[in-house]
Formats: structure tokens, sequence, C-alpha cells
């Protein structure tokens, strides 16, 4: 085919501006280019996965989150023996329940309670169930000896369980009683 004169000035011109006289304007973006507002959005979400991830790390890093059978904290394992000691469960002594009157001008207020002793050592699972009887008297008179105000105000069965302890230990002559919980706790 032979080249005339308007196609040989239409290869030699330099490209015009969009929106010249004559020439429709390109269009501004391809067909196959990302949009603006989407390349916003996955900057956006890129960001915050990689805030997210680490402040995840940095949380389990500093033991402020922890994973069940992950952790990079390095914990302390070589413990004292009063540590370890203390950390054990010793031997349990459940009593019967007991259910007794409260100190009120009334008497229609009453507690129920199960008491449940952890003994220090094996060995001592013999004498302290030999001294229940004994011990549930002094449950009894410390109990009884209670209002039902003293009992309802915060911290009252911590407070309850520490002095049981302490006259225990006193009944027992020494510290074979590790601990006292309640396994029922009830008051009307």
């Amino acid at each position: 085919m032979k080249e005339t004169k308007i196609d040989l000035i239409q290869l030699d011109s330099p490209p015009s501006k969009p929106g010249a006289k004559g020439e429709a304007a390109a269009p501004q973006e391809e067909k196959g280019a990302p949009k603006p507002r989407n390349i916003k959005i996955l900057i956006t979400l890129v960001v915050g996965f990689v805030l997210l991830g680490g402040g995840m790390g940095a949380a389990l890093y500093l033991g402020w989150l922890s994973i069940p059978g992950f952790s990079l904290t390095k914990k302390n394992t070589v413990l004292s023996a009063s540590a370890s000691a203390s950390a054990e469960i010793g031997p349990m002594v459940k009593m019967s329940p007991l259910i007794i009157n409260l100190k009120e001008e009334s008497g229609h207020h009453y507690i129920k309670a199960s008491i449940v002793l952890e003994i220090g050592r094996k060995d001592w699972i013999e004498e302290v169930q030999s001294r229940v009887p004994l011990l549930t008297d002094l449950a009894i008179l410390t109990l009884s000896d209670k209002r039902l105000e003293e009992l309802k105000s915060s911290g009252a069965k911590e407070n309850l369980k520490k002095e049981l302890l302490m006259k225990v230990n006193q009944s027992l002559d020494s510290l074979k009683v590790k601990q006292i919980y309640f396994d029922e706790f009830l008051y009307q």
C-alpha cells in the first residue's frame, strides 16, 4: 500500500495533548490497572495486618497473651524446695456437712458448710482423721459466733478460712493443715 502525505504527517508528529481539537481524550485508566480507591483499601489492609501481627507477636513475647502449649517466654524451672512443696496439693480430708444457726436474735438465719482440709503430709492423715470430731466442734463454735451481715461482706469467706485454719492448727499443735476449702457454703 502506498503511503500518503497525511499518513506520514501523523507518523512524524509528536503525540498531541488530550483534549486537543479534533481528537478524543485518551482514557485515564487502562482496564487492567487498579483504581486509586482499591489501592488505598489494599494498603490499609496490609498495614492493619502488619500492625495486628506485630502486636500479637509482642503480646506473646511479653507474656500478656498465652497460647496453650506455645510460649516464647522462658520460665524459671529451678524452684526451691519450699516453693515446690507449697505448689503441690496435699491429701484431703472432707468433714461432714454442717448446718449451724448464726448468732442472731431472731434465730432464723443459718449456714450450711462442707469443709475440706488439705493435709501437709500423707503420714499425718490418720492423726487428723482421728481428730475430726474435735475439728468439727471447733468449726461449729467458730461459725455459730458469726452474724449474717459478717458473712455477706466482701472477703468474709477468705477471712473465715484463715480464722479456721489458725484455730485448727492450734488445736493440732502443729501446722498439719495447709489449707481449708469450702466444698459447700450456703447461708440464709
